[in-house]
């Protein structure tokens, strides 16, 4: 497990250094029975959502890698099992995030190209995003003109 200090270090530098990006702290409501982590997007992330994705991998996810674009709408990824490591590229600031706990949310600005590698076996990925399909736009290089319009949180 990774300890604390890690994780503040890597909020400040997500925060100060990725436009839109930051990691996001989830409250657990643990019992008997399990634990529960609420995410309340427009609370935590500022806006709501309106498409989720799962993303899972096959059983040896040697060298599988997901997402490769930015798109025009933020999204927030959560590793509900498993491990994933996530680049982030907002052009000239660059980031890589390891999703290891599903108390830890990832949020991703509008423009930033990220990208999912170094899966665990029996990763389950939950990706939350603003707008639906079909309104997204996906883009092969950072969009720096996107940061800004997408990227003020609530």
């Amino acid at each position: 497990m990774i300890r604390e200090s890690h994780w503040d270090c890597v909020f400040m530098r997500l925060e100060n250094d990725l436009p839109g990006c930051r990691l996001i702290e989830l409250n657990c409501h643990a019992d008997a029975r399990g634990r529960l982590y609420p995410l309340d997007l427009r609370h935590l992330a500022g806006f709501d959502a309106s498409r989720m994705f799962l993303i899972t991998v096959p059983e040896d996810p040697l060298g599988v890698c997901r997402g490769g674009h930015s798109n025009s709408t933020r999204q927030v990824l959560v590793a509900a099992t498993g491990r994933v490591t996530v680049d982030l590229d907002a052009g000239v600031q660059k980031a890589s995030v390891v999703l290891d706990r599903p108390d830890v949310a990832l949020v991703i600005g509008a423009g930033v190209l990220n990208q999912m590698r170094d899966f665990a076996p029996g990763t389950l990925l939950i990706g939350l995003a603003e707008v639906p399909f079909s309104q997204t736009q996906y883009y092969s290089e950072p969009q720096p003109s996107l940061f800004a319009a997408r990227s003020t949180l609530a």
